[in-house]
């Protein structure tokens, strides 16, 4: 595909796919806070922007942190194995445990405790899920090009019946 053929997919791969892993866990955790309001439209004269924003930055700063540590974004997505689930498994993991730590030390709502608990496991859900349709997207190209490839080989070699 054009797309893993072109340069900006092949110097910056490793930044893509963490801004990717990083945009699973945002939509994750918004997916778990509307959950817990039980999928009502919040009233936006009370909700707190400020307060959201240092929240969304402190999530994204602590998966980062998480990702890196287990270094997420060097795992080859074509092939998902057991290393990457426990890669993924643990950073997910870790980083539940380190904004768990947050809310409890900063008094903030104990309503915030299932955010943290559901956005991880909405987070370690949407990642394998995302690498397993890359994995298969991959699977099909490979398919298609060995096909057409064999095709052109086939056309070309294949042996022509000459009659006199």
């Amino acid at each position: 595909s054009k797309l893993f053929k072109n340069p900006i997919y092949k110097n910056h791969r490793e930044l893509l796919l963490w801004g990717i892993d990083i945009l699973i866990v945002l939509i994750s955790f918004f997916l778990a806070y509307w959950i817990k309001i039980d999928f009502e439209i919040p009233d936006f004269d009370y909700f707190n922007f400020p307060k959201a924003i240092i929240s969304i930055v402190v999530l994204i700063a602590v998966y980062s942190v998480s990702f890196r540590s287990f270094r997420i974004h060097k795992s080859l997505w074509k092939y998902i194995g057991q290393v990457e689930a426990y890669r993924i498994g643990m950073s997910v993991l870790c980083s539940s445990a380190v904004l768990l730590v947050c809310v409890l030390v900063s008094h903030i709502e104990r309503f915030y405790l299932g955010i943290v608990v559901t956005g991880g496991l909405l987070s370690t859900l949407m990642m394998f899920n995302v690498r397993l349709i890359y994995r298969t997207y991959r699977k099909h190209l490979n398919r298609s090009e060995e096909r057409r490839v064999g095709k052109e080989c086939r056309s070309r070699w294949s042996p022509k019946i000459i009659r006199f």
